[in-house]
């Protein structure tokens, strides 16, 4: 018997869940992000079947939770090969069937579906919904299927992910993070008063990276500005643990998706920073004070960067290097904006060599 579900597919109380997945491994963004953070024992297995070529359209891995649980059984439906690729109808459809026969097989009474090969996919549903329709109505089992519906609030899914180590360098971001929350506040619409946007974690991490002289994450140019794709794997991890509001990824950049600190998490972190690093924050928010904004953040910090990978010693070389910079839009950045960030950059002492603006 087939119905139509609402709401959170992860808090249905059935035997079992499928969960779209690729064939290398990768439980990046969406649905399958939501999965790995709710059902964290279910990781490992499905990697490791992924590194043995275990996983592949119309096989569906199975891990086996325990008698007593609900969900006992998450049902790993391959709709892609490989993340990058869109999903395709043919995959889709095998690998249906064969959660079709996986049910019957276990004998599971009760299964929650997803949209499989929707979304991230890129397949419309009109076509998935006969695909699925015809494939699982014949099973006895509850099937309680899902219309593509968009992604539940970060703060309503599930997470059982371990916390990540505070170390001092994820504690000193931390603290810049929550410093800056507060010296932006009053420049900022009330409803992102007290949060940040990934774009602008990204800066900030960025800017302190630069000024404290480490290491910890490989910057690069991005499509806006300097981007660490590390840092971006952290903050996902970082989901519920430091943050809020990450959520499962699926959000696009310039929406600005609030991400709040969580205070106990902050709390710690400034515990664990040296005693001095309040002179780190001083000079950060030195550098971006009346530069809150996204616009401004990734204005100073992409100009920054011409100048720390050594393209560019004047802002007129700033703004060229930039404006042939593949990623981002020629009519970004003015020439007068670029020169306006570097004037600034070096008053405040972040260029080690004095440059005229042009």
């Amino acid at each position: 018997m087939i119905r139509f579900g609402r709401g959170n597919l992860l808090t249905q109380d059935v035997e079992a869940l499928a969960n779209p997945v690729n064939c290398v491994g990768v439980l990046g963004k969406g649905l399958a992000l939501q999965f790995k953070r709710a059902f964290p024992e279910m990781v490992g297995p499905y990697e490791r079947a992924c590194a043995a070529g275990e996983v592949a359209p119309g096989v569906v891995h199975v891990v086996d939770r325990g008698i007593g649980l609900r969900p006992r059984w998450i049902l790993n439906v391959p709709t892609k090969r490989h993340w990058r690729n869109p999903s395709r109808l043919d995959d889709v459809t095998a690998g249906a069937r064969a959660l079709a026969d996986k049910v019957r097989e276990l004998g599971i009474r009760s299964v929650a579906v997803p949209p499989l090969g929707c979304g991230n996919g890129g397949l419309d549903w009109a076509d998935v919904r006969k695909i699925l329709l015809t494939e699982l109505g014949s099973l006895d089992a509850e099937v309680i299927l899902f219309a593509p519906a968009g992604s539940p609030a970060p703060e309503d899914m599930p997470n059982r992910s371990e916390a990540p180590e505070l170390t001092v360098e994820r504690a000193e971001l931390l603290v810049l993070l929550s410093a800056f929350v507060r010296a932006a506040a009053p420049f900022r619409v009330a409803e992102r008063a007290d949060a940040l946007a990934r774009i602008e974690i990204q800066k900030l991490a960025y800017l302190l990276q630069v000024f404290t002289g480490a290491a910890t994450h490989r910057f690069e140019r991005g499509r806006y500005g300097p981007y660490s794709h590390g840092l971006e794997r952290e903050l996902k991890d970082w989901e519920g643990h430091f943050v809020l509001g990450y959520g499962d990824a699926t959000d696009k950049v310039l929406e600005l998706q609030p991400i709040h600190l969580m205070p106990d998490a902050v709390g710690r972190a400034i515990e664990a920073v040296p005693a001095d690093y309040d002179k780190v924050v001083d000079a950060v928010l030195d550098a971006v004070d009346g530069w809150e904004s996204t616009y401004e953040l990734e204005l100073l910090a992409t100009t920054l960067f011409t100048f720390i990978e050594g393209t560019a010693s004047s802002a007129q070389q700033a703004y060229d290097v930039i404006a042939g910079w593949s990623h981002i839009p020629s009519h970004l950045f003015t020439a007068r904006h670029v020169a306006i960030a570097w004037e600034h950059l070096r008053s405040t002492g972040w260029l080690s060599e004095p440059a005229p603006v042009a």
